[in-house]
């Protein structure tokens, strides 16, 4: 096992720890902004709603890790919460430039490049608790940016590899083998994982394999976004979760494996269901009302 991602979890941990005092103003500023949009109606607003949701689950997973780290559990209320937020997040922003594709086809648009791996990770998390309708939400988003060139650029979706297998992985459960629609290079950790999800005789280094992926690919370099940087995906190995899911729910049994990441205050995940709280339910009341694009 490498000491080196276990220094870099820990500085990525430690990084929660130092949690702002004024994130809560932060939240109470964003809430302010939400009110003002909803005023004078989603179908304008569907973005800066999109953005001030997508500030907030950040600030609610930053709040709810601080707290997991810190001993107290009631850290996953907050957690929770940040996932519901986020799936809004996602949805709005898929349907704000679902919009303006209608209506402005041939401008220069903005794509979801920043929303494609937390979709896998909403998706991946959905499955790991058992939520049709939240992993259905998110294969919508997935769908669009992987089958329309208008929702991100090709060499992007052309070079991922989570959000493929978040998105195989709901075509597996379905009763659907795509995997040549959405192809693996040969020898790659997702592929390789895919193709023995089932196996009885369960080889343990496969989940090594994406761990170590994982912790290679949470820090921004520079070169492109990496699919771990968003919190709280950083430290939530819901990829590994889902497969866990999905195997126990076949009968199967998931050799144990030993590795930085699967640290069991984050992998020992209580039922998170994706549940609106008042602000949401307004939300989605307006969204409903809605025009069709």
């Amino acid at each position: 096992m490498s000491i080196s991602y276990e220094g870099l979890l820990q500085s990525v941990r430690e990084n929660y720890l130092q949690t702002p005092a004024e994130s809560g103003i932060s939240i109470a500023e964003e809430l302010d902004y939400i009110e003002a949009d909803l005023a004078q109606g989603l179908v304008s607003t569907l973005g800066n709603v999109s953005d001030s949701l997508g500030l907030i689950a950040t600030i609610k997973a930053v709040a709810g890790i601080g707290t997991l780290l810190r001993g107290d559990k009631s850290g996953w209320a907050d957690i929770g919460s940040s996932m519901s937020y986020r799936l809004w997040n996602i949805k709005l922003a898929r349907q704000a430039l679902k919009n303006a594709i209608a209506f402005n086809p041939n401008r220069n648009l903005p794509e979801l490049r920043v929303e494609f791996s937390p979709a896998a990770g909403l998706l991946l998390h959905a499955v790991s608790q058992g939520e049709d309708a939240a992993a259905g939400e998110m294969v919508k988003v997935l769908e669009d940016i992987f089958f329309d060139p208008a929702y991100l650029n090709r060499e992007t979706v052309d070079n991922s590899i989570y959000e493929r297998f978040a998105l195989n992985v709901y075509y597996f459960l379905k009763g659907g083998d795509t995997r040549k629609t959405l192809a693996f290079n040969t020898g790659n950790v997702y592929k390789n994982l895919l193709d023995s999800l089932l196996a009885p005789d369960f080889d343990s280094q496969l989940v090594v394999d994406l761990c170590d992926y994982h912790c290679d690919n949470i820090e921004d370099r520079g070169d492109r976004r990496p699919e771990f940087c968003s919190r709280p995906f950083d430290l939530l190995p819901v990829e590994v979760l889902a497969i866990y899911r999905i195997r126990r729910n076949a009968g199967l049994e998931t050799p144990a494996v030993d590795h930085p990441l699967l640290n069991p205050l984050f992998t020992h995940m209580p039922d998170l269901q994706f549940e609106n709280d008042e602000l949401i339910d307004r939300i989605e009341a307006a969204y409903l009302e809605m025009p069709a694009a």
